[in-house]
């Protein structure tokens, strides 16, 4: 019941809000709806207009302490239910917020979802060992069925063990180049080909240094941050590849992950046909106020429905997913997604507040 008053109090501030601005909202989903949005993203997906995505990873953690969010799904709001349809040639994969290493979250998730989930994914760090227990894990999941589980291992480019931080460290990405992680990636040559002995057939997807167009990780080159370049991201990515590929590793398929962004084209960073398996993007509905009509008010974290995200961000500019499409023609997934429901503190804090919902921000993306 609380969670149905929270979509009602949803509702209420998206209308209250829209009568506090001086423009109306933009026509599309409405406002607070997220099993209304989730239903979007299907009909986007099979409608023809994306064809080359056929599968997509839900971003199913609580981040209310680092981002003010809980992206989860829940029956209480609806969104859960919106999963149960028929997704037809889309494959369903998630993150799982307890996973790793409670593989009872991942039967939770399945169950809430009504959905066997083609993908489990999860974050490791070039000071990770690989994660041998985790695919295991993941390869057992509805063993004997028929149903296999991949799973999907978002490979960052930091290095904890040797005090670095996520977003303000140094850059790696001339380490790797010049062989200084080549013993890290040699441990990960080695578990893959493990993999490959106990579990003939099946694949590993990694995604390297995924949102490397953005500047909220320390391996990624807007604005040339960090000292970071697309090409010097191509030269990393071409080196990792090339070492699985010398030890012949046949067992991995390479995942490219731009953020969808609106400011830049990430091709520059594409190592080309040959190391990508996979594309990806990576994109959130943050939710924060009703998107108004002008598009010069629009902000990274208004409503934003699917299209708006992995197409383009304002009618004839830079297209996400037409972009992906002339790199390449292999298979692409949205590596990273969900959706917002506001939760404002108080109407009164709204009433006095409402300026806020409508100022203006930097022309930055999200650090997700």
């Amino acid at each position: 019941m609380a969670g149905i008053h929270r979509v009602l109090l949803a509702g209420m501030v998206g209308c209250i809000t829209a009568a506090l601005t001086t423009v109306p909202a933009l026509a599309g989903t409405i406002y607070g709806d997220k099993a209304g949005w989730i239903n979007n993203v299907r009909t986007r997906l099979l409608s023809g207009q994306f064809d080359q995505i056929d599968s997509f990873m839900w971003f199913h953690y609580d981040n209310t302490l680092t981002d003010g969010v809980d992206w989860r799904l829940s029956t209480a709001d609806g969104s859960a239910q919106a999963f149960y349809a028929d997704w037809g040639r889309i494959q369903l994969g998630a993150y799982i917020d307890g996973f790793p290493p409670s593989t009872g979250a991942i039967n939770d998730y399945e169950t809430l979802t009504d959905h066997r989930q083609s993908r489990v994914g999860w974050y490791e760090s070039l000071s990770s060992a690989f994660p041998t227990t985790t695919v295991q894990a993941v390869f057992g999941r509805h063993a004997g069925s028929g149903f296999e589980t991949r799973p999907f291992i978002v490979w960052q480019l930091y290095a904890p063990d040797l005090g670095d931080d996520i977003v303000t460290g140094p850059s790696r990405l001339h380490d790797i180049v010049n062989g200084g992680f080549d013993a890290r990636i040699d441990e990960w040559i080695a578990g893959a080909q493990a993999m490959a002995a106990a579990y003939p057939g099946r694949q590993i997807e990694i995604s390297i240094g995924h949102e490397m167009n953005g500047d909220w990780y320390s391996w990624g080159f807007l604005g040339g941050y960090n000292g970071n370049s697309p090409a010097l991201f191509a030269d990393a990515f071409r080196h990792i590849v090339d070492r699985f590929d010398a030890a012949g590793v046949t067992n991995v398929d390479w995942v490219w992950c731009p953020n969808a962004s609106w400011q830049d084209d990430f091709s520059a960073s594409f190592p080309g046909v040959s190391y990508v398996d996979r594309m990806g993007l990576n994109g959130f509905n943050w939710g924060r106020r009703p998107r108004p009509v002008n598009p010069d008010d629009w902000q990274w974290d208004d409503w934003r429905d699917f299209e708006y995200i992995f197409g383009a961000w304002k009618d004839g500019e830079f297209n996400n997913y037409q972009r992906l499409t002339e790199l390449s023609g292999v298979p692409i997934i949205i590596g990273e997604m969900s959706c917002n429901i506001p939760e404002p503190a108080s109407l009164g804090l709204l009433t006095l507040g409402a300026a806020m919902l409508v100022r203006r921000r930097r022309p930055g993306l999200s650090r997700r």
